[in-house]
Parts: structure tokens; C-alpha cells; sequence
């Protein structure tokens, strides 16, 4: 195999999947190109043991290129500074990296998402058969946060895209960097059998990011259901924890004394971290990280949904009305008082939302503590994880709402 490719920087993102090649030279004239989209995109062009050759004619800001190198398994085989005989570059850089990994499936290439938001946008209502504003596109991946999700792109379009959203943990006192999974499409026409699907190429080079030196990245977590379960599980993409469990209230019409029961939705932030302070006290448990900068973003200024926030029994209540039916965002309180704060506010909400349903998520372990519930069922809905170092502890146990994802 002898193809050669050339680029400049402004080529770089464009279509080159049709075939593997043996050398890439690319030449950089300016810093629009991330250091991982160099490397991610050189993965899915070359060939095994194919070269990419750099050649930087500026003030080079890529200080972190060996690094990144390695992550996607590209071993440094020289590296030289020269004389530019441009007037206003003083020298130029070139690198020569040798390709050590598996190639990736023919016909595609995989790259940052961030570059192609508009074609990700166009795959979601192909795939889940609804569209999403840009508006909401932007809320769950900010432009101005590090990027993490990535796409599969066949003629220039993303025909497959790995959604990552960041997030942190707190296990006994002590925090972790983790990301939500979300998102996970593929185009009904690029779905194969599990040992040929891009899926399976996306998620396996969408991840080295997390496996590089110094990642802020230490866990994923998830919620994949029905294809997407079955196919990561038997990938060993991740760990399952628990199915998912959707528990119903009945909220009753009157209740006695119900005009005694505190429900408002006045509280201060004094009030959010008094209750924040009962519920990381739970020991071996990790509970994804809140805070009032938290509340604001995922509920007070959701560019789409509007959710209610409730201060009672010194806890807050975040609930979601939605034709007809309630459903409980989050809890953030003493974790050990759970089930009986939760009876005590469905009585309250009888002077707001009397007759309604209200429905909530749980893990297995903890659908058991209910009571006076209405009915508990299986969502098909799978709590999953991955870790990325082994130096992190055994997670004993998890804490996950409806809040913790992204989509309700």
C-alpha cells in the first residue's frame, strides 16, 4: 500500500476515508487544528505502521504533541527544528510519527464532534425520530468546554457520534473526574453485526483520550438500553451496575392536615449546602457532584424543560411536570431519610399536583426502601461504568437520579 496524502491545516477535517495510506505529510500554517483531532483523524487514515509527518510553520503552540502521539499509539521517530525562509517565521518544526496501532475500519474516519454540530444535530432526529434545538445541542456540549464526544464521518457526514457530557463524583470525601455517555447514535444504514459495527471503532478510539497521562477523565457512566447494551456488553465496553428502576406514587387528592406541611419553593444557597452536607455524609456510596452553580445550570436556566425546585423537610425536591404526570429530578439530602422524606413530600404535594402520579429512578439497591409506593418496574435501562485507572478504589455503591442524565 503506497498512498500518499498531503494537507495543509484547512484540508485536515475534510473527507479522506476512501482508503488507508502509507504516508500522510501534513503541513501546519496556523493553530485551528487541536492536537487530538491531528492524531485522532492520522489514527483512522493510516495504515499499520504508516508515517505522519508534521511540519509546523509557526510559533508552535502544540507543546503537548508527544503526548497526544502516544495516547493514539504513534511512536516519535524524529523530530527537528529549522530556518523558515518566511520573514515573519523565525523557524519551522517537523515530527515524523510512526502508527503502531489496529487500523480502523475502512470507509470512515473519527474526529472530534465539536467540528460538525450541525451534521450531529441532523443524525439525532434520524436516529431517536425527534429534533434538537442548537440551543439544547450547546447546553449539553458547551464551546467552551474541553471536548470530549466524538463521530464517525462517511462523506463527510457523522454517521455515527459518541456523546460525552463532564461531571465529577465525590466517594468518601474525596473527587473524581467522570463523564455521562449520551448520545450513542449510528445511522440506521451504517449498523452491522457487533464485530464489524463503527460503533465499536468510535467508542475504542473515542476513549484513548481518557487512558492519556494526566486525564482529567477517571470514569464513564452511562444509561444504554435495548442494541446499545447488548452490543457494549458483549464488547466489554463497560461494567454493568444495575438496571434501572422506575418506582410510581400515588399523590393524593386531600390529606389531612396537609395545609402543616411545609412545601415552598423559597431557599438559600445556605440552605443547598446544609443539604448537600447530609448527603455526601454517606460513607462508601458515590454520589455525582451538586452544587448551587449545578442547580442553576441543569434546572433553574435549562434552555428547554422547566423543572420546579421544592425546600422541604430541610431537602430539596426537583420535579419535572410533564403532561400530566410528575417526575422527581433529584433529591439532595440526607440519603438515609430518603424514603421517608420522599412519602412525606408526595403527601405535601397534594396542595399542588393532587390526583397526579409522581415517578422517579433508582438503582436495585435502593428499590426496596420504599413505601406506600404505587407500582416499580424495569426500565430496560441499564446503570453501566467504565474506569481508567486502577488506582481507583472499588466503588461499593452508586447514587443516580433521573437528574443525572441529561435527556429528561
Amino acid at each position: 500500500m503506497n498512498e500518499i496524502l498531503l494537507l495543509t491545516d484547512h484540508e485536515w477535517l475534510d473527507d479522506y476515508s476512501d482508503k488507508k495510506y502509507r504516508f500522510i505529510f501534513l503541513t501546519l500554517n496556523s493553530t485551528q487544528v487541536s492536537t487530538i483531532n491531528l492524531f485522532m483523524l492520522a489514527a483512522s487514515r493510516l495504515s499499520y505502521h504508516g508515517e505522519f509527518i508534521i511540519r509546523i510553520n509557526y510559533e508552535s503552540t502544540y507543546h503537548d504533541i508527544e503526548k497526544w502521539a502516544k495516547a493514539f499509539d504513534f511512536s516519535i521517530i524524529d523530530s527537528s527544528t529549522s530556518q523558515n525562509s518566511l520573514r515573519h517565521i523565525s523557524q519551522s518544526q517537523r515530527y515524523i510519527f510512526r502508527f503502531d496501532g489496529q487500523p480502523t475500519k475502512p470507509g470512515y474516519e473519527i474526529a472530534l464532534a465539536n467540528e460538525f454540530t450541525e451534521s450531529c444535530i441532523d443524525l439525532f432526529k434520524n436516529v431517536f425520530g425527534t429534533p434538537i434545538s442548537q440551543e439544547f445541542w450547546n447546553w449539553k456540549y458547551p464551546k467552551d468546554r474541553a471536548v470530549s464526544s466524538v463521530v464517525a464521518l462517511r462523506n463527510n457526514e457523522v454517521v455515527a457520534h459518541y456523546g460525552s457530557c463532564d461531571r465529577s463524583g465525590i466517594y468518601n470525601n474525596r473527587s473524581f473526574g467522570l463523564i455521562q455517555a449520551c448520545d450513542v447514535m449510528v445511522a440506521p444504514t451504517d449498523r452491522g453485526a457487533i464485530s464489524s459495527s463503527v460503533f465499536f471503532e468510535l467508542a475504542k478510539l473515542g476513549e484513548k483520550t481518557f487512558y492519556a497521562k494526566d486525564s482529567a477523565v477517571l470514569v464513564a457512566y452511562g444509561f444504554p438500553h435495548g442494541r446499545h447494551y447488548k452490543l457494549g456488553a458483549r464488547l466489554k465496553l463497560y461494567t454493568p451496575v444495575s438496571p434501572i428502576f422506575e418506582v410510581i406514587f400515588d399523590i393524593p387528592d386531600t390529606v389531612e392536615d396537609a395545609s402543616a406541611l411545609d412545601i415552598n419553593c423559597i431557599y438559600s444557597k445556605s440552605d443547598v449546602s446544609s443539604a448537600l452536607k447530609f448527603m455526601y455524609s454517606l460513607k462508601d456510596t458515590l454520589i455525582l457532584d451538586r452544587d448551587y452553580q449545578y442547580l442553576l445550570k441543569r434546572y433553574i436556566y435549562h434552555p428547554e424543560f422547566e423543572y420546579k425546585v421544592y425546600w422541604f423537610a430541610e431537602c430539596l425536591f426537583i420535579i419535572r411536570p410533564l403532561n400530566g404526570k410528575l417526575f422527581l429530578m433529584d433529591y439532595w439530602g440526607d440519603l438515609t431519610k430518603y424514603s421517608h422524606n420522599l412519602n412525606l413530600f408526595t403527601n405535601a404535594l397534594s396542595t399542588v399536583y393532587p390526583g397526579y402520579h409522581l415517578h422517579l429512578w433508582c438503582l436495585e439497591d435502593i428499590s426496596t426502601s420504599f413505601i406506600n409506593h404505587k407500582e416499580i418496574k424495569n426500565t430496560g435501562a441499564v446503570f453501566v461504568f467504565k474506569k481508567y485507572s486502577s488506582e481507583l478504589p472499588n466503588f461499593r455503591k452508586w447514587w443516580v437520579m433521573m437528574g443525572d442524565t441529561e435527556f429528561l
